[in-house]
């Protein structure tokens, strides 16, 4: 199990995690990328 989250957190990339960590309490647009990460991150999982 920590072998998947770790695989699944350097999946998404520092971008992804940078931009969910400075949006992580207001309600802003993500990004392309986020978002198409995001969603393919969670269909493949």
């Amino acid at each position: 199990m920590p072998v998947m989250l770790a695989m699944l957190a350097g999946g998404l990339g520092f971008p992804v995690w940078i931009e969910l960590w400075k949006h992580r309490r207001r309600r802003v647009r993500w990004s392309m990328h986020a978002k198409l990460t995001l969603i393919t991150a969670a269909c493949c999982c």
